[in-house]
């Protein structure tokens, strides 16, 4: 069942808003030793917002790079995921829980925002 625009845009805002808290989470929970986390998660919460915005708008383009972002982004916190979960069973070097728990809840919202995404995409 398709969602009607609005709400698929407030969704995408929504994810958006959750990359930047995740941005920072990931900031905190590494001790302010990855100021990458929390650039992706502004450059990327942002695009997102943004995107939203623009699907809000009707905007045809909006909801196939919203779809194309959030696999990137899926595909990259479960790659993160895999090299912690590796880092912690070869003991070495291994991130705290936190971080592991933040990428994999990412990973999750990331794949969950791209299915929910694709179904309401209009071919």
């Amino acid at each position: 069942m398709m969602l009607p625009p609005r709400i698929v845009a407030h969704r995408i805002m929504y994810y958006g808003v959750f990359l930047l808290v995740c941005g920072a989470l990931g900031f905190i929970a590494t001790e302010n030793r990855s100021a990458s986390a929390l650039v992706n998660g502004i450059i990327g919460g942002i695009l997102m917002l943004v995107l939203g915005a623009l699907h809000k708008q009707r905007r045809t383009f909006a909801l196939p790079a919203a779809i194309a972002v959030a696999g990137i982004f899926t595909a990259s916190f479960v790659w993160r995921t895999v090299v912690h979960l590796r880092d912690v069973a070869s003991s070495a070097d291994a991130p705290s829980v936190a971080v592991i728990v933040l990428v994999l809840v990412m990973a999750l919202a990331s794949g969950y925002m791209s299915v929910f995404l694709f179904k309401n995409l209009k071919v």
